[in-house]
Order: structure tokens, then C-alpha cells, then sequence
């Protein structure tokens, strides 16, 4: 019985400070904020674009605005792909790292596309 209270103690004191003290949901996403002041937030972004404008040797979409749920006090860590892209063959990069309530999505594609496609943008942030 003793080893066993002791092994409660242990992981209760790990637990301590991990955990989360908020968590909610907007029209911009989800988020979460622990204990020692992390805040996780993700979420989904559908939008249109067009890679029409040429950079090196492809073709890049006007910026595609995400603004987080929640605003971060410092800095923080994105990470975002395409999903049910209406071509295969379009990929995306990222913009705004010092934009502590949000970022831009940039859509690019080694052709000049002529019409206007969909893509659902996940993505998910972790920051103070």
C-alpha cells in the first residue's frame, strides 16, 4: 500500500502544471491554454486561390489570412497543410511568424492556374 500511495504522489507531481486551465472555440478555431502558460490552437480554413503570380520558376496565390482564436503573448510554432486541394500538384508555405494574432497562407503551384480552386487549409499553432 505504501509503494502504491507513493507512486500516486509521483505522478500526481508530474502532473502538476500540465494542466489545462482554459480551453474554448470561435469562428477562427480551437484552443487550449496549460497550466504553464502554453497555448495549442487549431483549426480549419477553407478558401479560394489562384497561383497566378510568378515567383522563380512557379506560381504563387495572393496571401490567404488565418487569424488564431486567441491572441499569443509571445512567440509561436505553425504548422498547416492542404486538404481536398482542387490539384494535387499545389503546395503551400507559410508567412507571418512575428503576427502574434495570426498568419498568411500562400498557395503556390509550378503552373499558371486560369481558374479559381478550393482548399481546405489545416493547420495548428503552439506558443505563449
Amino acid at each position: 500500500m505504501w509503494q502504491s500511495l507513493e507512486l500516486q504522489r509521483s505522478v500526481v507531481s508530474q502532473l502538476i502544471g500540465k494542466s489545462i486551465i482554459e480551453s474554448g472555440s470561435n469562428a477562427n478555431g480551437n484552443w487550449r491554454k496549460w497550466a504553464d502558460g502554453t497555448i495549442e490552437q487549431w483549426g480549419v480554413k477553407q478558401a479560394n486561390y489562384l497561383c497566378d503570380e510568378a515567383a522563380g520558376s512557379g506560381y504563387f496565390s495572393t496571401g490567404i489570412r488565418v487569424d488564431f482564436p486567441v491572441k499569443f503573448v509571445s512567440n509561436f510554432e505553425v504548422n498547416a497543410n492542404i486538404l481536398k486541394a482542387s490539384a494535387s500538384a499545389d503546395f503551400i508555405t507559410l508567412e507571418g511568424s512575428n503576427d502574434t494574432s495570426g498568419f498568411s497562407i500562400y498557395v503556390a503551384a509550378f503552373y499558371k492556374q486560369n481558374q479559381v480552386r478550393t482548399g481546405h487549409f489545416h493547420w495548428r499553432a503552439i506558443g505563449k
